[in-house]
């Protein structure tokens, strides 16, 4: 009775590790990655800028004639 009980526990062991095996297989697949592709265009690029206020130093330095 001990040695078939040892046996079909080795067995069940054995089934459990070989599902978890690949479970852990199916889980770590991932889908392909899709890129989507565009053809180039030529275009101009203009950045405007507008900008309120006042320059103001950081050190204003003294100058003598």
């Amino acid at each position: 009775m001990k040695k078939g009980c040892l046996i079909g526990g080795i067995v069940l062991l054995a089934i459990l590790s070989i599902a978890l095996g690949y479970y852990f297989y199916q889980q770590s697949k991932t889908d392909p990655v899709v890129y989507e592709f565009e053809s180039p265009v030529y275009q101009e690029i203009i950045k405007k800028t507008v900008a309120t206020g006042s320059i103001k130093p950081r050190k204003e330095v003294q100058i003598k004639p």
